[in-house]
């Protein structure tokens, strides 16, 4: 699971030629015009979104607003415009302050309050808060979604607050605590301890471990606590050689398993592997009543919650990890 990260850093260019600025970042430096809100989408911690105005000129509805987005660092793309031959055209280029995403499960007002307090921020509504110096200034918005997936404005929980502190100082206290925090916003919702057994005719035991880890970690369903090699008893007298993850969920044990079945099958409809789910020493089985009542058999189950995971994930994980021959 991904509980913070950073956001796109936000630039603003006062120009005094703003076609040839333009014309610069989205050419030579392959930007893209977007609206505001769309830009904030798209971005990561990786890129930039510049603003080619004053931050005194923006306006209160920033979705009203057109910016361009890098795919690039901010320091990369002050680096090019430094170095580039019609920088005369620029007057002033500005930072707002680094922006932090913090993840949340159910009540967000517990670590909003505590972070308010923890370092004297202040509350202050966004298109307000980019507007201050980016120097020793660090916006954190808390958000429900995950932050593997794209976070808009309409993802944050608003105001935001603004901490007196710098970025990489903040980011690297809260980064320390942020399990903590993630656990006083779980409301009535509990923490389950589970094991998955992964058991492999075929011995390709790390793909399918990187399989499983790689889904869990993009539906933001666990956090792992260990893994390692242990033997499972299917039989009486029989003793199998398993591959076995331990990680903690917020998820019930049974949702977990559907995930797992939908692994288990292939696009042609074979069983690739076998993986078992154990709650508390207790196998989960595809017989429970939430499970079963999708198919008529495992098979018809498993294809059931692979499509299902096909619908929730990227197609590039779809691709990788279960279109499998």
């Amino acid at each position: 699971m991904l509980f913070i990260r950073f956001a796109s850093q936000i630039a603003f260019l006062k120009c005094l030629n703003k076609e040839t600025v333009e014309r610069f970042l989205l050419n030579k430096l392959n930007g893209k015009s977007e609206n505001y809100r769309e830009a904030v989408s798209e971005g990561d911690e990786c890129s930039t979104v510049v603003f080619l105005k004053p931050k005194e000129n923006i306006g209160d509805d920033l979705s009203g607003e057109n910016v361009i987005i890098l795919d690039r660092e901010v320091r990369y793309v002050m680096e090019e415009l430094l170095n580039w031959p019609g920088r005369s055209a620029i007057e002033k280029f500005e930072l707002s302050p680094s922006i932090i995403l913090m993840r949340f499960i159910e009540d967000w007002t517990k670590i909003y309050d505590e972070l308010k307090e923890r370092y004297n921020a202040i509350s202050m509504d966004f298109h307000r808060a980019i507007q201050l110096d980016g120097e020793g200034n660090t916006i954190v918005a808390l958000t429900k979604k995950s932050l593997h997936s794209r976070i808009g404005p309409d993802d944050l929980m608003n105001p935001p607050i603004v901490a007196g502190i710098s970025p990489s100082e903040l980011y690297r206290d809260l980064k320390d605590d942020v399990l903590i925090y993630l656990s006083k916003s779980t409301g009535d919702k509990n923490w389950y301890e589970l094991s998955i057994s992964i058991y492999s005719k075929e011995g390709d035991y790390k793909f399918h471990y990187e399989r499983v880890s790689q889904v869990l970690n993009e539906l933001e369903v666990g956090l792992l606590l260990h893994e390692g090699w242990t033997v499972d008893h299917p039989f009486v007298l029989v003793t199998v050689a398993v591959y076995q993850l331990t990680f903690l969920s917020i998820f019930d044990p049974i949702e977990i398993k559907k995930i797992l079945l939908g692994l288990e099958y292939n696009k042609e409809g074979k069983r690739v592997v076998d993986l078992d789910l154990y709650h508390k020493k207790k196998k989960i089985s595809w017989t429970e009543k939430e499970i079963k009542k999708y198919g008529k058999d495992r098979k018809e189950v498993g294809l059931h919650f692979r499509n299902e995971l096909i619908k929730k994930l990227p197609e590039i994980t779809v691709k990788r990890y279960l279109d499998l021959s």
